[in-house]
């Protein structure tokens, strides 16, 4: 259930079949594609997100999630660095945004002005992080936008090396594992406060 909790309440859709969020952390995750080489992903079907993990041959860790599903794919999966293109969320801390109606209204957001560019984004805490609550959309060498257009409801799709360095200052890319930690972490404490409170009927 952690990639309903994170998706948007819009736009999770293919083909006439959703598969729209709850948003319940204000995360608000937009199915922005992705990119091998010169291809493209269809739009609308699912999410990509690269973190700063990586091995020495090659292959970086991303997370992912699909309208098909209602969960999110752990960030054991791989994908070759030098030919993929995913989003980017920052997180804060050191090592012009898309339509309201992609948020959620019962979220409290705050807000952060990228000095680079003037391009302003929400925020919002998750845990003890705080992460920007929607895709980058700064432009650097080896990113792209899907469509033009479309960098500012969904952000730019990032090679891996671009990524690691597309962060603006006092936030950067998160690692596989403080990801883990933060929302799955929060996620998780979410559904035990739930289960203690007798709001979740839990099977015998």
């Amino acid at each position: 259930m952690a990639g309903k909790k994170l998706k948007a309440t819009t736009d999770w859709c293919y083909d006439e079949k959703c598969g729209n969020g709850t948003d319940e952390f204000g995360f608000s995750a937009l199915p922005g594609s992705g990119a091998i080489g010169p291809i493209f992903y269809l739009i609308g079907t699912d999410a990509y997100w690269w973190s700063a993990t990586s091995d020495e041959i090659g292959f970086a860790y991303y997370w992912y999630i699909s309208y098909r599903s209602d969960n999110m794919t752990k960030t054991s999966l791989v994908g070759n660095k030098f030919t993929r293109s995913h989003s980017v969320r920052c997180i804060e801390g050191e090592n012009n945004g898309a339509s309201i109606e992609h948020f959620n209204q019962n979220i409290v957001h705050s807000s952060f002005t990228d000095s680079r560019d003037g391009k302003n984004y929400r925020t919002v805490k998750i845990g003890d992080k705080t992460w920007m609550a929607e895709n980058l959309n700064y432009a650097t060498d080896y990113s792209w936008c899907y469509r033009n257009g479309y960098c500012t409801e969904y952000g730019r799709l990032y090679t891996w090396n671009a990524a690691k360095e597309a962060c603006p200052n006092g936030w950067r890319l998160t690692g596989k594992i403080c990801f883990k930690q933060s929302v799955v972490g929060a996620l998780q404490a979410e559904n035990s406060n739930q289960k203690s409170a007798g709001r979740i009927n839990t099977p015998r």
